[in-house]
């Protein structure tokens, strides 16, 4: 199993997968208003599934009480994808 691990830890370093995280960011996790709060952004989700083509609802937001995902999230997150190649530049 260790074998599998270093092989997976090169994949991830090699194809881009390491970047890719530390490009993301936290926005996935992270609300901004309360740093100190581990939770779900359902706005930063339902914006990378739309970069992506994928179907987000009816409604492309969090709903209330979570804030509506911020113009900042979004740009990382789409420059992110395009770094990776996800999406076209």
């Amino acid at each position: 199993m260790a074998d599998k691990l270093i092989e997976a830890m090169d994949y991830a370093r090699k194809s881009g997968m390491d970047q890719f995280d530390v490009d993301m960011g936290s926005w996935f996790t992270c609300y901004p208003g309360r740093p100190d709060y581990f939770t779900h952004w359902g706005g930063a989700f339902k914006y990378a599934a739309a970069l992506l083509g994928l179907p987000v609802g009816d409604y492309p937001h969090s709903r209330p009480p979570q804030a509506e995902f911020p113009a900042a999230g979004r740009a990382q997150i789409e420059k992110a994808y395009r770094r990776l190649g996800l999406v076209e530049a």
